[in-house]
């Protein structure tokens, strides 16, 4: 069985069950996206907005989802970032998963993985993440 198989008889058990997540019809739509799309594997908060019509924080709900479990059981794999400014020569830095979530949730502000390091003009547009879909 594939994971998207896997998926699909998971959480029509869980509805069947009464133990559905309350985000269980977006969950279905993104596995469908995935089935039907293949050769796509890199998810950003743009790509899951059209996917879902959702907004950034509810999207990242689904790819969370599909990022837990047994490593074989995971159909996607989640990071946070900041992006940089490509015309400065910024790179894209790493933040940690619960630093990602103090912001979003406390508003206190992220600080970089690497180096414990605050950023430099912090901008939350640039704070986001992205997520990679192996089937």
């Amino acid at each position: 069985m594939n994971k998207i198989d896997f998926h699909k008889n998971k959480l029509s058990e869980m509805v069947e069950s009464g133990n559905a997540p309350e985000n269980v019809e977006q969950l279905n739509i993104f596995l469908k996206y995935v089935e039907d799309n293949p050769t796509i594997s890199y998810y950003y908060p743009e790509r899951m907005k059209e996917i879902l019509g959702t907004e950034k924080e509810d999207s990242l709900k689904v790819l969370e989802y599909f990022s837990k479990g047994k490593h074989e059981e995971r159909l996607a794999s989640t990071k946070f970032i900041y992006h940089g400014f490509a015309e400065d020569n910024e790179e894209d830095v790493e933040v940690d998963r619960n630093i990602y979530y103090e912001f979003v949730e406390q508003g206190l502000e992220p600080v970089r993985a690497d180096s414990g390091q605050e950023f430099v003009d912090f901008d939350e547009d640039r704070l986001s993440f992205e997520s990679f879909v192996r089937v």
